[in-house]
């Protein structure tokens, strides 16, 4: 007869029913929420060549567009027509309640809605930032960058500190909205488990909010004091100078101006993608130009991109007469300050690079732009491409400083590491003399 074989002690225990947990963590909550902005977005690009025209009318002030449809979807979804579940939290399986698994109250929805939007302040803020540093306007880039983008970051990190170390897996909105999020598949447990653990709620509740805070507050002290060094700096007060008197220099119209350095390529694509053809642009080149001067995609190039933040009409370019007026003043002035090492082409910034920025063109571009906070698009309108009166030696200089400096630095490596152990080395007054 077979020895009957006995089942282990703990066989019940491994095919036992597992109980899913009720509440929802930090990444269940995450995607949904990543679900969630990338299906606004959508909706928005969707609909955006029909709207195209509105925003354009609005415009700077379309960029409170994004926020506001992000607050009628989150409101409705999480109050009457949701029922707590956005298509985010549908699709990864959790939806928001109270404390009795019932779905939120309609305030309670527009509680937790309007906090979620803090989650935009960043990129708010830093659009604002750009804005005000493109000003010049010292006041306005610390309010954009540290009180709106430095304190909504870390608002938000600290939330994260706060979901993973609450019991309830509460964030600030949860907390103040008195609602929880579970998930679908453990719904049916959330009275029992708020039985359990009735007693240790308050101990972890305060450490988790403790922890929190003083995230925020280091976090924002950090951004704060980083955001205030950097423009207080003698770098910062000349590159806010610079883009006052660029300002002042450069309005035109309706247009706000804004420079770069970028390939010729670059100017390329961005104009052909609008309809503009290199063949109908306004190219003027200097009365006795070579052909070899005319721009390859690989020539270094200075951009005045001329931004409208309405819709630009054929009017607001101005006549031919005032658009050559301005197209002269930034060749003379782009000249200017490349001679005198000014922004944008300064020797400092080009001396920490294996190769020198060499402009040979200046582009004019003109565009209308819609800044919407999940999406943007710019449009350009016309398009100058004017050749730079530098002399094609007026970087040699430069080219043979850096290659003597990269020359130097190899040698002093090579030097010092062929110096046999316990030799003297040379002393830095030495090798400077040596150079």
């Amino acid at each position: 007869m077979a020895e009957a074989k006995l089942l282990p002690a703990n066989a019940l225990e491994k095919n036992a029913p597992k109980v899913v947990p009720p509440l929802a963590g930090f990444w269940f909550r995450l995607g949904a929420l990543a679900l969630d902005i990338i299906l606004i977005r959508l909706a928005l690009q969707a609909t955006f060549p029909a709207l195209r025209p509105m925003y354009l009318s609005m415009g700077a002030s379309a960029i409170v567009v994004g926020p506001l449809v992000a607050l009628v979807y989150l409101l409705l979804a999480e109050g009457p027509v949701g029922k707590g579940m956005t298509l985010g939290k549908a699709i990864v399986g959790i939806r928001t309640t109270d404390f009795a698994g019932r779905q939120p109250s309609l305030g309670a929805a527009a509680i937790r809605t309007s906090l979620l939007l803090v989650l935009a302040l960043p990129l708010l803020g830093g659009e604002m930032a750009a804005r005000m540093a493109a000003q010049g306007d010292a006041v306005g880039l610390f309010v954009a960058g540290t009180l709106v983008k430095g304190l909504a970051t870390a608002f938000i990190i600290a939330n994260v500190f706060l979901v993973v170390l609450h019991p309830l897996k509460q964030t600030v909105h949860d907390l103040l909205a008195r609602t929880l999020v579970v998930r679908e598949a453990g719904a049916h447990n959330l009275a029992d488990f708020l039985e359990q653990v009735e007693g240790q709620v308050a101990p972890l509740h305060r450490r988790a909010v403790r922890v929190a805070a003083i995230a925020f507050l280091a976090l924002g002290a950090i951004n704060m004091f980083g955001d205030y060094r950097q423009i207080s700096s003698a770098e910062g007060k000349r590159y806010l100078g610079f883009t006052r008197s660029f300002g002042r220099e450069f309005r035109y119209g309706p247009f706000r101006p804004d420079y770069r350095g970028a390939m010729f390529g670059w100017v390329e694509s961005r104009v052909a993608s609008d309809g503009i053809t290199s063949g109908t642009w306004a190219l003027r080149m200097a009365a006795l130009a070579k052909s070899g001067d005319r721009p390859t995609s690989q020539s270094h190039t200075v951009v005045f991109e001329m931004r409208s933040s309405s819709a630009v009409a054929r009017d607001d370019l101005g006549t031919s007469e005032a658009l050559a007026a301005l197209g002269a003043r930034a060749l003379a002035w782009t000249e200017q300050q490349i001679k005198a090492d000014g922004y944008p082409l300064d020797r400092q910034a080009r001396s920490r690079s294996e190769t020198i920025f060499q402009p040979r063109h200046l582009a004019l571009l003109f565009v209308e732009n819609v800044d919407l906070l999940f999406y943007r698009q710019t449009r350009v309108v016309h398009a100058e491409i004017l050749p730079l009166g530098i002399a094609r030696s007026f970087y040699a200089e430069e080219e043979a400083a850096i290659r003597k400096a990269a020359e130097a630095a190899i040698s002093l490596t090579t030097n010092t590491a062929t110096v046999p152990a316990g030799a003297d080395r040379p002393s830095s007054g030495g090798t400077a003399g040596a150079r």
